[in-house]
């Protein structure tokens, strides 16, 4: 019971979070994604060899490959954590899976609606298929590492 608690909040903060973002108005989402990009391309560039203008331009290409990145890793830890709730039902790794995928999907429309109402911001079909797909990721990598540790318990206590 305490497992599912604790699932079921993470659940909830993990959602948390996409909805904080969401809620962005445009200049500040667009500034925390910049924000994001800078300081890791300035990190990466070690030797101190580009330019402020050459840093800002290489941020400028990133910056929807990231946006795009960050919406499907967010939603792949949300159906990760939602494989792991289901999983504490009982249910088979399909309809974990099936029941992840579902209840990502809303939550990404639901969060797509949430942010057409956002100043600056406007819903994108886009975003959902993004995040759709990156629920799925998370949970198959779900079901995998359930499926690994299974079979590693089986072999533990048949050495026993």
């Amino acid at each position: 019971m305490v497992k599912k608690v604790v699932l079921l909040i993470l659940v909830i903060t993990c959602m948390g979070l996409i909805f904080f973002f969401s809620s962005q108005e445009a200049p500040d989402s667009r500034e925390t994604s910049s924000a994001f990009i800078y300081n890791i391309v300035s990190f990466l560039d070690v030797r101190n060899t580009l330019s402020e203008v050459q840093i800002h331009g290489i941020c400028d290409l990133l910056h929807k490959f990231v946006r795009t990145a960050a919406h499907f890793t967010i939603f792949g830890l949300l159906g990760f954590l939602l494989l792991l709730l289901f999983g504490e039902y009982g249910l088979s790794s399909k309809r974990r899976l099936i029941y992840t995928v579902i209840v990502a999907f809303l939550y990404a429309c639901s969060d797509e609606i949430h942010q057409s109402f956002v100043p600056g911001r406007s819903a994108q079909i886009s975003d959902i298929i993004v995040d759709t797909l990156g629920a799925l990721c998370g949970g198959v990598v779900g079901n995998i590492l359930l499926y690994l540790i299974k079979k590693l318990k089986g072999k533990s206590h048949g050495m026993l």
